[in-house]
């Protein structure tokens, strides 16, 4: 009889054992993903972001502008001006803290209050809610605008001004017991704020402070660089705070975008700082 009656074969080995071999050889913490091929150059370029989608970004940035940026808009173009001899010297008076009706005063600092002593959606914990309170650096910039001036108390200004932050946001450690309030609320309260704002801004910023006039404690080359340091903080604190504070959005371009915005205002409205003085 032939041997080949007797012998035995050998048993193929299973796809299920192979992989079983694999795993076996592979490093621990390894996974399947880890074993395979890598990518070839199709495929990396298929993984990568279409220009499409880049283009659909860029289109969406218009898309960035609020109603608090169409209303600040058409308050400056055209509100401001039909309403000069009304409400907009009321505005102004409470811009320069001068004398305005108390109902005035209560519309702008009562919104502010509400919004910085409740807690919006916005405030997920202590760090976020504080940081959005960055309306108090108005009270730091006027600080900053004295020791550039070249007054020697600016010292006492700055630890008074750091005591009475630490007072007004003392409250805010008991985050979770505050009360709560809707986004669409808060951007309505603090709109009246960044009307005034708009006021503060451009009855500060003039030409002789472009010119640093005003800045006599800085080098005289390093004048006009401090004056639009300054300008910026402020437009940050008067017309962007508050936004900010209400549960505005902290992206990049999307304030780049308003800021044009505002600034189209501005030269369409020609305030008189723009007008005169150049």
């Amino acid at each position: 009889m032939g041997r080949g009656k007797h012998e035995r074969r050998r048993p193929r080995k299973s796809a299920t054992q192979s992989a079983a071999l694999v795993d076996a050889q592979a490093p621990p913490g390894a996974t399947p993903d880890v074993l395979e091929a890598p990518p070839t150059t199709d495929e990396s370029a298929r993984a990568a972001p279409p220009r499409e989608s880049i283009r659909r970004g860029l289109l969406a940035l218009p898309g960035s502008l609020q109603v608090e940026d169409l209303i600040l808009f058409a308050w400056i173009v055209l509100v401001q001006r039909l309403i000069e001899s009304q409400i907009g010297e009321h505005l102004h008076a409470v811009a320069t803290l001068g004398v305005a009706p108390r109902w005035v005063y209560a519309v702008v600092f009562g919104g502010l209050a509400v919004v910085f002593y409740t807690r919006g959606p916005a405030d997920v914990d202590l760090n976020e809610a504080t940081s959005r309170r960055c309306v108090l650096g108005l009270l730091g910039w006027f600080v900053a605008r004295s020791y550039f001036a070249g007054d020697g108390q600016w010292l006492g200004k700055a630890v008074g001004v750091a005591f009475l932050v630490v007072l007004l946001v003392a409250p805010l450690n008991a985050l979770d017991r505050l009360p709560r309030t809707g986004l669409g609320l808060r951007r309505t309260l603090v709109l009246p704020a960044q009307l005034v704002g708009n006021s503060v801004f451009s009855g500060m910023i003039t030409p002789d402070f472009f010119r640093g006039s005003e800045l006599s404690g800085v080098a005289p080359d390093h004048r006009l660089f401090a004056s639009l340091v300054l300008s910026a903080f402020l437009f940050l604190y008067v017309v962007v705070a508050p936004r900010v504070m209400a549960g505005g959005e902290w992206r990049p371009l999307a304030w780049v975008v308003r800021l044009g915005v505002y600034l189209t205002a501005l030269w369409l409205g020609r305030p008189p700082w723009l007008e005169f003085g150049w």
